[in-house]
């Protein structure tokens, strides 16, 4: 038994070595936040809490639109440039900047005018930097991971979060929903930094910060299918809370911010194992090894759905036991069965998350998302409002789960009629 434990280690000690680092980046990061949540939901008021959630929603989404597929599409680039060429990543990086920078200043402007006519309120003018400091972000974060550099990333998260964490905390207890916007402007800054410092000093041998038309042509044809995937998985996933803060109900906006921060978490090893094993699905595919890659999509298939299976039992009962115990005043009239629901969504969540970010988008089909994601983002929002006036809030859940479902099954059956052949 010692021994095969022993041999097991060996054979994978590169996937489990990263998977520790990547764990810990994320874990860091998203604890981080899921600190800020609840230390937040304690110090504000109900209505306050749910009301940030609500702008918090749409600042998220704009952000979305801005980055647009490009933090994933250059996780995707910097693993296939690393192997081809090299001297082309620094190209590919500043051209990401230069896209990001016109996303931010149309979608930035866009929302100022919006809150002038519309919205009237403080917060969301504090959190428009959030527009490109989260992308700005991400994108770094997919460099780090293309270059499989996940222990490097994981030391910039928690010094960025260890550095920047008192000063987020006061500013909530002295300034209550203003200082929750200021924090998490101030979190990203930090991140956005030290990881842009980092990259800069071990950047000597990727050539020059100049723009080529032919990388930055490829980036931008591919990162549209990832973003408009993207903008539509959130129309899919996290548009109810717009939706039901537009209605009014932010004690259940406030109820469903503090579930999707665990499931955020529970999400986690999800993600990690999809992201370590990127770069190497990206390698399997560039180098022609259809059939291995295809044996590896089988095997992780079943893997995937066990583990999900598993891990959203525990999510169920987590979440039940913390919300009875430590966040009672978020507690709505039918809480378990919401909870129910949202962990059979975890089971496809989780599921997805693994192919998707693992086979799907490493080997160059993220274009199949958009199409896919985009007709059923729509299909979403029309359920939810014909299943909200027949069952309420439970009703918006239903219309998520059955929007997730669809999702897998199309997109899912698409890619391994592809990879079959």
């Amino acid at each position: 038994m010692k021994k095969n434990i022993v041999n097991y280690y060996y054979r994978h000690q590169e996937n489990i070595k990263n998977f520790f680092w990547r764990a810990l980046q994320i874990g860091g990061k998203q604890g981080s936040l899921l600190v800020l949540t609840l230390f937040s939901s304690k110090i504000l008021s109900v209505e306050n809490f749910g009301n940030f959630s609500y702008y918090f929603s749409i600042i998220l989404l704009c952000s979305m639109v801005s980055d647009f597929g490009i933090s994933t599409a250059m996780g995707k680039f910097f693993a296939e440039y690393r192997y081809k060429e090299r001297s082309k990543l620094n190209s590919i990086f500043i051209s990401s900047v230069y896209i990001l920078i016109g996303f931010f200043l149309t979608i930035g402007l866009c929302v100022y005018f919006l809150n002038t006519l519309y919205f009237k309120s403080k917060l969301i003018l504090i959190l428009i930097p959030l527009v490109f400091l989260i992308p700005f972000s991400s994108i770094l974060d997919g460099i780090f991971r293309g270059l499989e550099q996940f222990k490097q990333l994981s030391r910039i998260v928690i010094f960025s979060s260890l550095f920047s964490f008192p000063l987020i905390l006061c500013l909530i207890y002295f300034f209550r929903s203003e200082g929750l916007a200021y924090g998490y402007g101030f979190f990203y800054s930090c991140l956005s930094l030290f990881s842009l410092i980092y990259y800069i000093r071990g950047s000597g041998e990727s050539g020059k910060f100049k723009p080529k038309w032919d990388t930055s042509k490829k980036l931008i044809i591919y990162s549209f299918y990832l973003g408009l995937a993207s903008v539509s998985y959130f129309l899919f996933s996290r548009f109810s809370i717009i939706y039901l803060g537009y209605l009014g109900e932010l004690k259940l906006v406030g109820f469903l911010e503090i579930i999707w921060r665990f499931e955020s978490l529970f999400l986690l090893p999800f993600f990690i194992l999809g992201h370590i094993l990127a770069p190497k699905m990206t390698f399997l595919w560039c180098s022609g090894e259809k059939s291995k890659l295809h044996l590896k999509f089988k095997r992780n298939w079943k893997y995937s759905v066990i583990s999900s299976l598993i891990t959203s039992t525990l999510f169920f009962f987590f979440s039940y036991f913390l919300l009875n115990v430590l966040f009672k005043e978020f507690m709505v009239e039918n809480s378990l069965q919401m909870i129910f629901l949202i962990s059979i969504i975890f089971i496809i969540k989780a599921y997805a998350v693994l192919i998707d970010f693992c086979f799907i988008i490493p080997t160059g089909y993220g274009n199949l998302m958009a199409p896919i994601y985009t007709s059923v983002a729509f299909a979403n929002i029309f359920l939810m409002y014909i299943l909200n006036s027949f069952w309420g809030s439970t009703g918006v859940i239903f219309s998520i789960l059955i929007s997730h479902v669809a999702m897998v099954i199309v997109l899912h059956t698409k890619f391994y009629s592809i990879i079959s052949r």
